[in-house]
């Protein structure tokens, strides 16, 4: 009944602005010291939802698609640690990249930007470089996550477990934290990371895996890395491969992401187009 009489005021309200113009500053006036909090529902509620939903993996039974792009930033060099001096592209940037997009969307839908429910990015650093890493993490200027200590001591117990996940991560393993950046700074991803394998980066294999964590034990192994986008268009600058998985969309997709069913086909060569 409540909300019953909340829509007649709120069609009473657009009634009045459209035939009463004038009256709109006032409406606004009344709104702002009688309901603030609804207006600023009104007014800030979606982009607080479109920054929940970047910093939040779904859960693996909710995704239908996922794309894993890998960035080589030192490919000019080839794979040597570009020279600031000399000015050489990619020299004041981490060297392997990966993003991850997900979408939750049914099968009519289209898989483009505007459809995805979160892109993330993964630093993959190895042993020495997450250790530095993790102390510009822990600063509350720097970011809002979890990581962030305060007098010294981790927020949570779960953080600090996480951290220390991520710096004895093994050697031979290229990793880092999902994570998401807007304007009031960088998100971390509590529980979720992306792993490759030192020996894979060096060489791309055609086979290669990367592993990524959603949290809560469950992970996406990305396989089935292809050189083109789905339509054929080669990688954007610094992208050396590309996974595309999903349930449905086979011309799209260049692997399965998992079965929807437990009498699910085993994956053939149509299941991988590309």
């Amino acid at each position: 009944m409540q909300i019953e009489k909340l829509s007649e005021l709120l069609r009473y309200f657009e009634d009045v602005a459209q035939t009463d113009p004038g009256s709109l500053d006032r409406l606004v006036s009344i709104t702002k010291i009688t309901a603030p909090t609804f207006l600023n529902a009104l007014l800030y509620r979606e982009d607080e939802r479109k920054r929940e939903l970047a910093a939040t993996l779904p859960p693996l039974d909710r995704i239908t698609a996922a794309q894993l792009t890998l960035y080589d930033n030192w490919q000019s060099t080839g794979g040597k640690k570009p020279s600031r001096k000399k000015k050489e592209s990619g020299a004041r940037m981490q060297r392997f990249k990966a993003q991850l997009e997900v979408w939750t969307t049914t099968a009519d839908v289209m898989l483009n930007s505007k459809s995805r429910t979160t892109k993330v990015t993964f630093d993959l650093m190895d042993r020495s470089e997450r250790i530095d890493r993790m102390k510009k993490y822990k600063n509350p200027t720097k970011s809002k996550g979890g990581f962030v200590v305060v007098n010294g001591e981790p927020v949570s117990p779960e953080w600090a477990n996480y951290a220390e996940t991520i710096v004895t991560a093994p050697e031979d393993t290229l990793c880092g934290p999902a994570y998401s950046t807007a304007v009031q700074g960088t998100t971390y991803v509590l529980n979720s990371l992306a792993a490759l394998d030192v020996r894979t980066a060096d060489v791309l294999p055609d086979d290669m895996e990367i592993m990524v964590a959603l949290g809560g034990g469950e992970t996406i192994r990305f396989h089935s890395f292809d050189k083109t986008y789905a339509g054929g268009a080669p990688l954007a600058t610094n992208a050396v491969r590309i996974s595309r998985l999903a349930i449905d969309h086979t011309g799209w997709r260049t692997g399965l992401l998992r079965a929807p069913t437990p009498n699910e086909p085993e994956v053939n060569v149509d299941d991988c187009p590309y």
